[in-house]
């Protein structure tokens, strides 16, 4: 990963957790290592897939589903300031709209680029989200991919799990 120049005026934590998010990415450290992994994946750091759990409705204790802020957005746009033409020019990522339009004005191209990809990975990621809960599987972690059966249209899929807790 190439990076920029930075400022830092926050823990170390704090800044790696940052650059992550640059990179729509997480940040783990492992016996000395950083390693940066793509969000979103089902995977783990040592790229094996993470279980898959299949969940029915019996098991279930309550849920709900939520349409996000992001509706169907399909492409993101930037915007960055070429000092050679003295201009500012824009980036676009993804098929045709309806647009995400980041409202930031970045310091070059390929900061805006990476942005802008950034941005549409977290809006197809947050289009639609549920929160479940439910005994018995102590197996569910944050990272792997829980699939619903038998509950109804719109929710029986495949769902990437963003934050586990347990219970004892």
């Amino acid at each position: 990963i190439k990076l920029p120049a930075i400022e830092q005026s926050e823990s170390d934590m704090q800044l790696l957790t940052r650059l992550a998010s640059y990179y729509d990415s997480i940040v783990k450290i492992v016996e000395n290592f950083l390693i940066f992994m793509p969000r979103g994946t089902g995977k783990s750091a040592s790229n094996r897939s993470l279980p898959e759990i299949t969940l029915v409705r019996e098991q279930l204790l309550s849920w709900s589903a939520l349409n996000s802020e992001y509706p169907g957005y399909k492409s993101c746009r930037a915007w960055y300031y070429d000092f050679i033409e003295a201009k500012k020019k824009i980036v676009e990522v993804g098929s045709e709209g309806p647009y995400l339009d980041l409202n930031f004005s970045y310091a070059n191209e390929e900061t805006a680029q990476q942005a802008a990809q950034t941005r549409l990975n977290h809006a197809k990621r947050m289009e639609k989200s549920i929160d479940l809960k439910f005994i018995g599987e102590p197996n569910v972690m944050a990272g792997g991919v829980i699939k619903l059966e038998g509950v109804r249209d719109g929710i029986n899929q495949r769902w990437f799990v963003s934050q586990v807790e347990h219970f004892i």
